[in-house]
């Protein structure tokens, strides 16, 4: 996953890890009171509502899969040498979603601008 996720923030102009750095940004631009909340966001087997393991599943890999019509020639390095193998790779990531689950980081980050 986190090989693909390198790949398409690259290749479409993504900082991926910004949420990392949002605080210090926010206080450079001068904003104060600069506060994270972090939240642990379950998809798949770990969605805390049966009828979200589903969906919240597919949302992630269907996402992805857009990206397969921008695949470079060669495909992306340990992932898929075309778009047939990056399919493949999404239907066993889905799969692993439902019976494993997924469970990014979700920040929040607010500040406020005195001046």
């Amino acid at each position: 996953m986190s090989q693909m996720q390198t790949w398409s923030a690259t290749n479409f102009g993504m900082d991926i890890f910004v949420a990392y750095r949002l605080e210090e940004l926010l206080k450079e631009a001068g904003f104060e009171n600069v506060q994270k909340t972090q939240f642990d966001l379950g998809n798949g087997a770990l969605a805390r509502e049966a009828g979200w393991k589903q969906r919240s599943a597919g949302v992630m890999t269907d996402t992805l899969r857009a990206l397969g019509a921008n695949l470079p020639e060669g495909g992306i390095l340990g992932i898929a040498r075309d778009v047939d193998e990056y399919n493949g790779f999404l239907d066993k990531l889905h799969a692993e979603f439902l019976e494993y689950g997924y469970r990014p980081k979700l920040n929040f980050v607010i500040g406020q601008r005195l001046k």
